[in-house]
């Protein structure tokens, strides 16, 4: 993708009254960072949360109470979105624009929010100009019950920053350059990995082979911590990438509606000096999103389900990754047996139910879109939880306990669990 701020002209000069000086005022925001740091030592940790692959970082705008948002290394800018906290804040939107994103219905119609300060812990950015999207423009939720996190911050904190994630602890922390030293982590066994950083987005290289007895491919792929799945690929990017003989068919909501991809099994994927076997992969021409402005040569991306696998250093200024194996390191990536698509709710516990695909043990379940799962196998249907969910949906039991309310009647029943993906792949 060419640089945002031809983008935003783009876009912004196909609405009426949408003045271009917004987006001027935009871009410098993007390329000139006022930081201040309430330390000497210009270091800054706090702690984040992982929900349902989502890296979730406590962060203040313009002095608001502590607000959720998702740390997204395919986001090029920093979103704010509509929430119950968000819409206590009073923002001044100005301007319009579109974002887009995966899917097939069009872009999302945004607004400029200009002069906010954003505070991460000990560091404050000061005076940025970000994107606000409202409700109608999030056609992955239906109300605000459903958005369980305020917003994205994207390339603007990772470029400016080296931004250390630990899993093992759940601690995220912030150096500027001068406090930071690259030797301290190879010394205690980090991989470094490069980065291609271009237009805002950050790649790297992996060779993965799509069977066992296939060539190894050489791929170039989008680094998205924003994406909850493992590894998506786009068969039309290059020639030796095939869609699977064995899959399944999946749905994923995106910024720009719906899109299709077919699941099927990877042999081998490589990242840093780690090899993966046998994980399953995602398959779909839309894995790389096209727009007139867009010039990028990658075959995929890699999403959340896999990096997540690793602690990590971003440090975008000299363009590579740091990584070392966490306690999440050896969990599986199996394929869903259900045919259940979910997300959590905001402000309770509970899993909204978002899609029930055809001819799966979903379909001849009670279960209906919009019904609230309370409770499985006796856990609650928490945050923290949905993950131990997702790992039950995709294991090799024959049902999981369900808890459900429907129509404000409280159901509970088994789920079955069958096979959608054959495993013997050649």
């Amino acid at each position: 993708m060419k640089n945002i701020f031809t983008v935003l002209i783009l876009l912004c000069t196909t609405l009426t009254g949408c003045s271009l000086n917004h987006a001027v005022k935009f871009y410098h925001s993007q390329t000139e960072t006022k930081s201040e740091w309430r330390t000497e030592s210009h270091v800054a940790t706090l702690p984040f949360k992982l929900v349902d692959q989502k890296i979730l970082i406590p962060i203040s705008v313009n002095g608001s109470q502590t607000l959720n948002f998702v740390l997204d290394t395919g986001s090029p800018a920093t979103v704010i979105i509509a929430s119950h906290k968000t819409n206590d804040l009073e923002l001044k939107t100005e301007g319009k624009l579109f974002v887009g994103g995966v899917g097939d219905k069009g872009n999302s119609q945004a607004s400029f929010v200009h002069n906010t300060d954003i505070k991460v812990g000990d560091l404050t950015i000061v005076d940025k100009s970000i994107v606000y999207i409202p409700l109608s423009g999030l056609p992955l939720f239906d109300n605000l019950d459903e958005i369980y996190f305020d917003g994205i911050i994207g390339y603007n904190l990772l470029s400016d920053f080296i931004v250390e994630l630990d899993y093992d602890t759940s601690m995220m922390t912030l150096y500027d350059k001068e406090t930071y030293s690259k030797a301290k982590y190879l010394k205690e066994g980090w991989v470094s990995v490069q980065l291609s950083v271009e237009d805002y987005f950050p790649y790297l290289s992996s060779k993965v082979k799509l069977s066992e007895n296939s060539t190894p491919l050489d791929l170039k792929l989008l680094l998205d911590t924003g994406d909850s799945g493992s590894l998506a690929l786009a068969p039309r990017t290059h020639d030796n990438i095939t869609f699977p003989t064995h899959y399944y068919t999946s749905t994923a909501r995106g910024l720009s509606g719906d899109l299709e991809s077919y699941k099927g099994f990877l042999a081998t994927a490589e990242l840093g000096n780690e090899t993966f076997t046998n994980i399953v992969g995602s398959f779909s021409d839309g894995a790389v999103i096209d727009t007139n402005v867009d010039n990028s040569k990658h075959n995929g991306s890699v999403g959340n389900k896999l990096f997540s696998k690793f602690n990590v250093v971003f440090n975008y200024q000299d363009s590579y990754v740091l990584l070392k194996r966490n306690h999440r390191f050896n969990i599986p990536i199996k394929a869903d047996r259900s045919g259940l698509g979910m997300t959590v709710l905001a402000n309770k516990s509970g899993y909204v139910v978002k899609q029930i695909v055809a001819n799966t043990s979903a379909e001849k379940s009670k279960l209906k879109y919009g019904d609230v799962i309370t409770k499985f196998n006796n856990l609650p249907a928490s945050q923290e939880n949905i993950e131990k969910l997702r790992h039950v949906l995709s294991s090799n039991n024959e049902y999981v306990d369900l808890c459900w309310t429907s129509s404000n009647e409280e159901i509970c029943d088994k789920l079955a669990l069958e096979d959608r993906i054959r495993t013997d792949v050649n």
